[in-house]
């Protein structure tokens, strides 16, 4: 028995793709390729193609290449013949990227009338997906007879191999319109033939325990048996009706497993020039570790099969140990450098990339769990760090809490938020604490109080402009305009304030700082709510004394609320008791308040804010963590709002990242109105850059 959980939604991020010409300026078999925008930490776990012969009628006529990742997990999807490639980070999915587990993924594309779907079998843990990849609808394949393995959770990364579930995914495609994918477990004696279309599955029992399945043609399998590697082919019939045939073979052939079968024959012309002789015949090409390639000639059709083969001397190694697909990567030496640094892909006798170099973080141990405080837990009322590296659960999962204990949950915390800060208005100067945060940006803050006294006026102020060609009479150009002189007129204008002018009005500065959920979550992993608050405290301490010449607030937002009043313009915080209440105030928020994000509503209300404001000029600084795609944000938007009133002068900065989303990210925003600080010593010129940018466009 099988069924379907889900689906769910993930956003599908659009990529640019660019197409090379390789015979472009040499001879080549190679027609043409492309470079995928892989993100740098991603790992190609496997390769698939939906043919443009098994779509449906109606559907692009052309074949679609999926690139099934790890380290995130991900499916790329790209059609040849356009510029662009579709992204699913999953992410939500597969959130548990700890200790000694490593997922690794294989994919299966179904046919029509299913060709819009991709099966995707993950080893480690045996989960099984079905992907919309035009959609981004993603539901779970739960099959009692392949239960789910929970991954490893130690603390501790490990350099040992993953421990994966026995469940194998027949990859060999030949896709039929009942949607038909193959399972089966190694050192199993069964096979899960499931109908992804009819919703029905078949366990089907054999005499031999499989070492492997591989699909030679329709309704047409072979098998290896475990440790003997014995030959057999399994042919069905019917829905129900399956036969088991031995193959014997000769010359001490059934010593090698397969790697690697072709599901449709080479045509006759290929054939008879590959064996030499003019021939035609049934035939498949088989990867073998002692072989670059065999023609078996007369098979799958014939009683009798001659193989043609290509020796080689098997890599030490190869064969894959407990079923871990990931150690027939086989790491080679680079001759250029001493590590390890190129990957070879046994499977198909390749070098498929260069990885970059990557530490795995360490302490991987997470806290938390269903309905109680803790990091990376379900339904809990706050999140508690006991200063373990965090494992984040899925969204989905988060979504499916009973209302009533998240409203429980939500008046616990609600308790909790304000009992700290009645603490933290009853405390005393802390000044160990406030050194702590103000000592390492010292030096930052006399930097920014240079920046901030070199601020000139920008207002324009309306006053009569003189030696123009139109405009009142001036009475004092009477006697120029009688000897013919055109500029003798006057006329009411704003003017550009001059160098060193005195500001009229004081310019506003809106500071808009995270103090979501996941600030507090994440910091463990690389200090952001810790660098937030070093900001601040930085802003406070630099802006003190310049009332006059700028007035500033700093209101957060989180999943709660999208504008948390820190401080204000008329009461900013005057000693460091009061700037010590304002980042302690921002740390209880990030720990106790609801998860979600108000990245937009609270840039939209800050924008228009400002814009009320009588001011020289108004600036707009959003500090973030860049955790946009858990919630579906549209970067497209956020720059809409950046840009949304020409009175405001509004500036992402984001301080967190998790892997490269804060590069992406930055790609995505309007040229000069995002940045990227994950050291605060980097702010002081991210500032000077923001202030100079509105003098030069003005």
């Amino acid at each position: 028995m099988w069924l379907f959980k889900g689906p769910v939604t993930v956003r599908i991020e659009t990529m640019p793709v660019d197409r090379t010409e390789a015979r472009s300026n040499r001879f080549t078999e190679q027609e043409a390729f492309w470079n995928v925008p892989l993100h740098e930490t991603n790992i190609i776990c496997d390769i698939a193609v939906t043919k443009a012969s098994d779509r449906s009628p109606g559907h692009t006529a052309a074949d679609i290449i999926h690139i099934g990742t790890a380290n995130p997990v991900g499916l790329y999807s790209m059609n040849p013949r356009t510029m662009t490639a579709n992204f699913l980070d999953m992410y939500d999915v597969f959130p548990m990227i700890s200790g000694s587990y490593r997922p690794y993924v294989k994919l299966y594309p179904l046919g029509a009338p299913l060709d819009d779907n991709i099966i995707l079998h993950e080893e480690v843990t045996n989960t099984i997906l079905n992907i919309n990849y035009e959609t981004g609808e993603i539901s779970r394949v739960v099959i009692d007879s392949l239960p789910q393995t929970a991954p490893e959770r130690g603390r501790f990364v490990s350099a040992a191999a993953t421990k994966s579930s026995p469940y194998r995914l027949c990859t060999n495609c030949v896709p039929d319109p009942c949607g038909t994918v193959v399972f089966y477990e190694k050192n199993g004696d069964f096979l899960e033939f499931v109908s992804v279309l009819e919703g029905i599955s078949h366990n089907v029992s054999i005499p031999i325990h499989v070492n492997d399945v591989h699909q030679t043609g329709t309704n047409k399998w072979l098998l290896t048996e475990d440790k003997t590697f014995k030959k057999y082919l399994l042919i069905r019939d019917g829905i129900e009706d399956f036969k088991l045939n031995a193959i014997i073979e000769e010359d001490g052939a059934s010593s090698m497993y397969i790697q690697k079968c072709s599901t449709v024959p080479m045509s006759d012309n290929v054939l008879s020039a590959t064996l030499g002789e003019k021939i035609s015949s049934p035939n498949r090409v088989m990867v073998s570790p002692d072989s670059y390639g065999s023609v078996l000639k007369g098979f799958p059709d014939q009683a009798k099969t001659e193989i043609y083969k290509s020796p080689r001397e098997p890599f030490k190694d190869e064969q894959p140990v407990s079923g871990d697909k990931l150690l027939g990567f086989t790491l080679k030496q680079d001759k250029q450098s001493p590590a390890p640094s190129v990957v070879y892909l046994p499977d198909c006798g390749q070098v498929v990339r260069t990885i970059p170099t990557w530490k795995a973080p360490e302490g991987v141990f997470p806290k938390g769990g269903s309905n109680t405080a803790g990091l990376g837990g379900i339904g809990g009322p706050y999140r508690l760090d006991a200063g373990h590296n965090v494992a984040q659960v899925a969204q989905w999962e988060k979504d499916n809490v009973p209302e009533h204990v998240r409203k429980a949950a939500r008046e616990m915390g609600q308790k909790a938020f304000k009992e700290r800060l009645k603490e933290i208005q009853m405390s005393e100067y802390d000044a160990e604490t406030y050194e702590n945060f103000a000592g390492h940006v010292r030096r930052q803050v006399q930097s920014l109080r240079v920046i901030i006294d070199s601020l000139q006026a920008k207002s324009k102020e309306r006053q009569w402009l003189k030696n123009q060609t139109y405009g009142d009479l001036d009475d004092a150009k009477l006697i120029d305009g009688l000897t013919g002189e055109k500029t003798v007129y006057k006329r009411r204008g704003e003017k550009e304030p001059e160098m060193g002018a005195k500001q009229e009005l004081p310019k506003k500065l809106r500071l808009l700082v995270d103090v979501s959920g996941s600030m507090y979550r994440f910091n463990g992993h690389d200090g952001r709510l810790e660098r937030e608050m070093e900001t601040v405290i930085m802003s406070m301490e630099a802006l003190e004394g310049y009332e006059d010449k700028i007035k500033f607030d700093i209101v957060g937002h989180s999943g709660e609320d999208h504008k948390v009043e820190l401080t204000s313009f008329d009461k900013p915080p005057k000693n460091n008791k009061e700037r010590l209440k304002v980042v302690k105030t921002m740390h209880a928020h990030s720990q106790f308040c609801m998860s979600g994000d108000t990245t937009l509503e609270a840039t939209r209300h800050a924008v228009n804010t400002l814009a009320r404001e009588e001011a020289d000029e108004r600036f707009l600084i959003i500090l973030s963590d860049a955790n946009f795609d858990r919630y579906g944000i549209s970067p497209a938007r956020f720059g809409q709002i950046l840009r949304s009133d020409e009175k405001v002068n509004a500036y992402a900065i984001f301080i967190g990242s998790l892997g490269d989303q804060a590069v992406r990210l930055h790609k995505q925003l309007p040229m000069g109105h995002a940045f990227i600080c994950l050291d605060t010593k980097n702010l002081p010129q991210i500032l000077q850059q923001i202030f100079t940018s509105t003098m030069l466009s003005k």
